[in-house]
């Protein structure tokens, strides 16, 4: 290693300190784009940069908050209107064709195929 304060340490020192501030320079360019992707955004100073990707994740956090909320409350209203025969919404509609019974979920998660069987086998009688 170079004695301390020689030219070579100087310099080595030098390219160091560039290489960083080159890689936090593209970080940062990296992370404006992500904030505003259009080619035509404005050059920002590093601290504008920091200040608009702060408050892009603090929407982000709010927005999750708010999904999360919204799916409970509709997790919930479905549970609660389960055992309720006056208040469940239609869940099939079935459409009768020439020879052949049409079933139409409107449920998620129920696989369709075999309520059509279960249909055939109703209709065909014992």
């Amino acid at each position: 290693m170079p004695p301390r304060g020689s030219k070579v340490a100087t310099l080595s020192r030098k390219v160091l300190e560039r290489n960083r501030r080159m890689f936090t320079k593209d970080l940062l360019s990296k992370l404006a784009s992500l904030i505003n992707p259009t080619p035509q955004a404005p050059k920002w100073k590093s601290l504008d940069v920091l200040d608009q990707a702060t408050a892009h994740v603090k929407q982000l956090e709010q927005r999750v908050e708010m999904l999360e909320k919204r799916k409970q409350q509709l997790e919930g209203s479905t549970d609660e209107t389960a055992g309720m025969r006056g208040s469940m919404s239609t869940v099939f509609t079935v459409t009768e064709l020439d020879s052949a019974i049409e079933a139409v979920c409107s449920r998620i998660g129920i696989d369709s195929s075999r309520v059509h069987e279960r249909l055939k086998r109703l209709t065909a009688g014992p």
